[in-house]
């Protein structure tokens, strides 16, 4: 006799028995397609919260410029120089109260570009290092380099200078951008009222980038002969020498 298929038979019927005695099939189909359609719809819950996130986020930036922007333009007032009468404009922008146009009172060591009066009426005068530190009228400073990222720290609200830059160096009205290129129909909005213009600078002895490039003295030193610049526009270096060339000042109020 052969006992192999018996013993066979009688595995398959145990197994059988045991299958349905415990209620449970190994074989049991698993319909998952309800836990895949959950997962799509939890990964574009995500998906869309994030964007209105996003999206918020970008609104109340947008905001915050608009309203540092009103703020400043609502400032703008002016002040006398009590030494030579001249009326300049000033504005408040963050916590700081900055001169919204160059200094142009006379002083030694100062110069107006190209030697031509017309020049300082229009973009204020040129100074040494050393007669910019001393050429703000009193309760006004010659500011850090410090001083003018915090300007730029509000005004870009990213610690970048590009808003001012894009919005506020003005060549007949229009904007120039942080690649040098000239741009827009002639209103510029100068949304802070600083009113940055390509006034140029002279560097030994020769005159250069009136209507492209604006520099400005900080009181901060670079070395015994150097010191840093805040420019604006093509061909301006990030620090000058103190005693061979001549730069615009905006004062800071103390």
């Amino acid at each position: 006799m052969n006992i192999r298929p018996a013993m066979l038979k009688c595995f398959w019927l145990a197994v059988f028995f045991v299958f349905f005695a415990c209620g449970e099939h190994p074989l049991e189909y698993v319909d998952i397609s309800g836990s895949r359609e959950e997962k799509k719809a939890a990964d574009e819950a995500k998906k869309a919260a994030d964007e209105a996130a996003q999206k918020a986020e970008k609104e109340a930036k947008e905001s915050a410029i608009k309203t540092a922007e009103e703020t400043a333009r609502a400032s703008l007032t002016t002040f006398v120089d009590s030494r030579d009468g001249q009326v300049y404009k000033q504005v408040s922008i963050g916590s700081q109260t900055w001169m919204a146009q160059n200094l142009n009172y006379l002083a030694e060591s100062s110069f107006c570009y190209d030697n031509n009066p017309a020049y300082c009426t229009e973009y204020g005068r040129l100074y040494t290092w050393s007669a910019a530190m001393e050429a703000c009228p009193s309760g006004w400073h010659l500011p850090s380099r410090d001083e003018w990222e915090t300007l730029f720290s509000v005004v870009a609200l990213s610690g970048s200078k590009a808003v001012l830059l894009y919005t506020d160096f003005l060549i007949d009205g229009r904007c120039l951008d942080d690649a040098g290129n000239i741009f827009g129909d002639g209103s510029c909005p100068d949304s802070y009222a600083f009113s940055v213009l390509p006034a140029g600078f002279l560097t030994y002895d020769f005159f250069y980038g009136a209507g492209s490039c604006s520099a400005f003295w900080t009181a901060t030193e670079r070395s015994p002969a150097s010191a840093d610049l805040i420019t604006f526009g093509l061909g301006c270096a990030y620090h000058s020498h103190k005693s061979n060339a001549a730069n615009s000042v905006r004062c800071l109020k103390n």
